[in-house]
């Protein structure tokens, strides 16, 4: 599975998957990569509840929303200078998307905090990546 981020200041127009933001035009620069991955999950549904007692005892359990999350590891061999680059800005950038395949983009949030940049058994030259995705939409998913 290859998974492409891609990161905007602004909304995107069409969420349609656009190669050509693979490809630096100057004064632009790419604002789209693919990536591998070690470790790509597929969306799975969570639920923020609700749970409590009334004041008869009874309990109870609200869904209060739903949404899917993924988890996406990124290793050092994906990680050069341009892509490390890139990735710091879809952290930082107010629109971020990913791409499932080449599918169409879906808007994805990340949890913010300091960047997860983490190094396979502590060596500077082994960067590995992790991201906790949540998709922005509601889920889909139906019981």
């Amino acid at each position: 599975m290859a998974i492409y981020f891609r990161y905007s200041n602004t909304p995107l127009t069409s969420l349609v998957f656009d190669s050509s933001a693979s490809i630096a035009i100057p004064p632009n620069e790419p604002t789209q990569k693919k990536f591998y991955g070690v470790k790509i999950t597929d969306p799975m549904p969570n639920t923020t509840v609700d749970n409590g007692r009334a004041l008869n005892g009874a309990g109870y359990s609200h869904i209060l929303n739903s949404f899917e999350e993924m988890i996406v590891i990124i290793s050092s061999n994906e990680i050069d200078s341009f892509a490390l680059d890139l990735l710091k800005k879809l952290w930082v950038a107010p629109f971020k998307y990913i791409s499932i395949d080449g599918g169409n983009y879906k808007e994805i949030l990340l949890p913010g905090g300091a960047f997860p940049l983490t190094y396979i058994e502590e060596v500077k030259y082994l960067p590995e990546i992790t991201f906790n995705i949540s998709f922005v939409e509601p889920s889909t998913w139906q019981i």
